[in-house]
């Protein structure tokens, strides 16, 4: 937050501060009195089911920010706006899903899982290839000395 809202630099501390807190986990505000700001958990939490159904889907199917572009983002949106008081409520709603793709991401996780499952087996377990490699006889490893004995062996 601003400490100061008259600063000349209050509103890009301001857009700074905001942009950090949005792409955080939790907001650290829910340990203090009043709690976090709905706005900034309602974010979150649109921003968790997005990296949720990439995560899913294997590709970034639906864009998330970065810090560079939530600070630019934030430019857009809140004009000058120097406290959560001075934000307006739609000014931190993403773009809706689309649910048909939701859907298809979903639908293709399930089946993926569901084949990997069935397949897994014949492939061949880590546990066995860990197995394998422990029970593999060690391989000798040339020293200096085995080196001078075949260079005066060879003479």
């Amino acid at each position: 937050m601003v400490a100061d809202p008259t600063h000349p630099q209050a509103e890009k501390v301001f857009r700074r501060w905001l942009a950090r807190e949005l792409l955080a986990e939790s907001s650290w505000r829910r340990f203090y009195p009043g709690g976090s700001s709905p706005l900034i958990e309602a974010h979150q939490l649109a921003r968790k089911q997005r990296l949720a159904l990439n995560a899913l889907a294997g590709f970034e199917a639906f864009p998330v920010m970065d810090y560079v572009q939530m600070t630019n983002w934030l430019l857009e949106r809140l004009g000058v706006a120097r406290c959560l008081a001075d934000v307006p409520p739609q000014a931190l709603d993403l773009a809706p899903l689309d649910p048909a793709q939701v859907t298809q991401i979903q639908t293709r996780s399930v089946s993926r899982r569901h084949i990997s499952v069935s397949e897994g087996p014949d492939l061949g377990s880590l546990e066995k290839r860990s197995v394998r490699s422990i029970n593999a006889p060690p391989i000798a490893k040339p020293t200096l000395e085995s080196s001078h004995v075949m260079s005066s062996a060879s003479s």
